[in-house]
């Protein structure tokens, strides 16, 4: 299992609030769709490194 700290959730916590101000302005689906694969992709990427570091300093 992927471990998060909290640096991570608050990461998250404003591409939430980013999502939120997108649809207030009203931006284009296209520029919202590929920001949100953009950043997705590298929370999910940072936090495998993350997991992966973690356990080789287990070792």
């Amino acid at each position: 299992m992927i471990k998060y700290y909290w640096i991570d959730l608050l990461w998250l916590l404003g591409l939430v609030l980013s999502n939120y101000l997108f649809y207030t302005i009203d931006s284009s689906t296209n520029h919202y769709f590929i920001l949100n694969l953009i950043a997705l992709s590298t929370f999910f990427v940072v936090g495998y490194l993350n997991y992966e570091l973690y356990k080789e300093k287990q070792k």
